[in-house]
């Protein structure tokens, strides 16, 4: 039992370590489709920002970085929603375009209890790209 135990934990923190655990994603195939009510405004697309890690209570063990997405760094407690939004407004701008607006930004928070003593801590933020 305790073998299973040990190999299920290796196991976990093999995938954390080579799993990003922040990430931003970009939808700009519109169709055609505002995503503004103003005539002014043009739609660049729709972005969706994460953030993830694995907490000891409340100690940061490994999250995702909001500085770099797709890096992860050590007891650094990166999962909130403040560096969620840093991160989703600066890669729209570098990405899209220098000049975008996000409107219509939503967050969500989740944790999800892993193990004894572990939890998953997300923070997610979406919202529309414009200029």
């Amino acid at each position: 039992m305790l073998k299973k135990m040990m190999f299920a934990l290796v196991a976990a923190a093999a995938v954390f370590t080579f799993s990003a655990c922040s990430s931003v994603e970009y939808a700009t195939t519109l169709n055609d489709q505002r995503l503004s009510a103003s005539p002014e405004l043009t739609s660049l697309g729709h972005v969706n920002g994460e953030i993830w890690g694995i907490y000891l209570f409340d100690i940061a063990l490994v999250t995702g970085s909001s500085d770099r997405p797709g890096n992860m760094v050590c007891f650094s407690d990166t999962v909130r929603v403040d560096n969620a939004v840093k991160m989703l407004t600066a890669q729209a701008a570098r990405n899209l375009d220098s000049s975008a607006a996000i409107l219509d930004l939503r967050s969500t928070r989740k944790t999800i209890w892993l193990f004894p003593l572990l939890f998953l801590n997300s923070v997610q933020v979406s919202g529309n790209a414009v200029k």
